[in-house]
């Protein structure tokens, strides 16, 4: 992981985890609702 830094609003990657059996699991999705709260 790295530290996430918002750029003139692009969306940001979700983070998923890559479970042993091959299945994904999401984990953390941002929204625009996070970079504006990010703002103040």
């Amino acid at each position: 992981m790295v530290k996430k830094n918002w750029f003139n609003g692009v969306n940001m990657p979700s983070i998923v985890i890559r479970e042993l059996d091959g299945t994904e699991r999401l984990v953390r999705q941002f929204s625009y609702q996070d970079y504006r709260d990010s703002l103040s």
